[in-house]
């Protein structure tokens, strides 16, 4: 018997050793995207926030109009919520779980987490859907710039060609391009900081310029409008809208690894005040939005403007600020030789670039592009996989409570998600 136990612990030990040496080969790439550099909570927000507050937030007013004012204000605070407690599901099992901190190398990228239940599957599947999130996204962004800043200059849409698409050219490769290439994700906090005001001025200045009171006197006043204007038929479009808007979660691992000092508490408060920033940035001008042209409102509420007035101008001017500054935060997660580093990364990220050129230059409004593949691939990255790689099945050490909220928090997301595509 003593024999048979000393042998069974001499395997048991050796498999732990295998399985040891396992981890370590696995994650040793991993270790390779250790930032350099870190950032403050106050830094590490701001990046969250600029990853949150893209092209989105322009659409917002619309998203109210499809769901209605209530309704639209209830589903944003619900999406925000969700998120947060998806942000933090995320990096709470990645970074503290009893399981992953007794690992030779650390999880540090979202990859890596799922490839601990899926293997190889479930790592080449996040990497994939967080690439054309991503890739949809700089496109759209892409697509903004071209449509706002040579219309400031003067050469408007259906003319000057040519010239629109050397300026689009100029502005990526002599500023977005450099701005990309930084090594780690605290370099851009300055930056995100910018995106960030000039994300409150776009606030500000719809607000401001937004016939608000006209608009509501037409229609019977706030009262009748508050009244009138709860649910629509067309919620779920608005849910789609609202729910890609506030899409984050492809950026937890890279802001979570900035941050200085990493802990449970000051992760919470990187996510609390990022999302509370950007819902409340979203609120105030999707309600100033809508309320200004209700039925009228468009896809992009700038185009509600006059074209060629100040306003319209100086939204724009803001809007193509932002998508500079936002456009290296999302490159982050476009390329899986990022965390690389050096010249490794050079020329895929360089031939990312020229790829998403492409359609932009033979596309002419920032609206053709791919909301599909973000809306999509946000649903894997932010409410499927979460959920999958969170579940007690394959996390066993974690607690019940933590578990059973996981699978409550997540399978609504799943549920709304599923009436939308319906």
């Amino acid at each position: 018997s003593g024999s048979g136990s000393g042998s069974a612990n001499g395997t048991n030990g050796n498999n732990g050793a295998l399985a040891t040496n396992n981890t370590k080969m696995k994650h040793q790439g991993s270790q390779l995207s250790l930032p350099k550099k870190k950032s403050s909570v106050f830094g590490a927000s701001s990046n969250l926030v600029n990853s949150i507050v893209g092209a989105g937030i322009i659409g917002i007013p619309y998203a109210l109009r499809m769901s209605g004012l209530w309704a639209g204000l209830f589903l944003l605070l619900l999406v925000g919520l969700f998120t947060d407690k998806s942000l933090r599901i995320l990096i709470e099992q990645a970074s503290f779980h009893p399981r992953f901190r007794s690992l030779p190398a650390p999880v540090l990228t979202f990859e890596d987490l799922a490839s601990y239940p899926f293997g190889k599957f479930g790592s080449g599947f996040v990497l994939f859907n967080m690439f054309v999130m991503a890739y949809g996204a700089m496109v759209a962004y892409l697509l903004i710039i071209k449509d706002t800043v040579p219309t400031v200059m003067g050469y408007e849409h259906g003319t000057h060609l040519l010239e629109r698409n050397f300026i689009l050219i100029l502005v990526s490769l002599l500023v977005m391009l450099p701005l990309s290439m930084q090594r780690d994700m605290a370099s851009l906090s300055i930056t995100s900081t910018i995106s960030v005001a000039a994300d409150v001025v776009l606030v500000v200045f719809v607000a401001a310029y937004s016939p608000i009171q006209d608009t509501v006197a037409t229609n019977g006043g706030i009262g009748r409008i508050m009244q009138t204007d709860s649910v629509h038929s067309t919620l779920f479009v608005g849910l789609g809208i609202l729910s890609t808007a506030m899409a984050c979660q492809h950026s937890a691992f890279i802001v979570a690894n900035s941050l200085n000092d990493k802990t449970r508490r000051r992760w919470k408060w990187v996510t609390n005040q990022s999302i509370a920033l950007a819902a409340v940035l979203c609120a105030i001008l999707g309600v100033c939005g809508y309320l200004g042209f209700l039925d009228d409102t468009q896809g992009d509420v700038l185009n509600n403007f006059p074209v060629g007035s100040v306003e319209a101008d100086g939204a724009r001017i803001l809007l193509a600020l932002t998508m500079v500054f936002t456009y290296p935060v999302s490159a982050k997660d476009s390329s899986e030789d990022w965390k690389n580093g050096g010249r490794r990364f050079l020329l895929p990220f360089f031939s990312t670039i020229i790829n998403e050129l492409r359609p932009t230059l033979l596309s002419c409004r920032w609206k053709v592009s791919s909301p599909g593949t973000s809306s999509s691939c946000w649903y894997t990255t932010g409410t499927w996989t979460p959920e999958e790689v969170s579940l007690p099945k394959t996390n066993p050490n974690l607690p019940m409570k933590n578990s059973a909220m996981t699978i409550t928090v997540m399978g609504m997301e799943r549920a709304m998600m599923m009436m939308m595509m319906i």
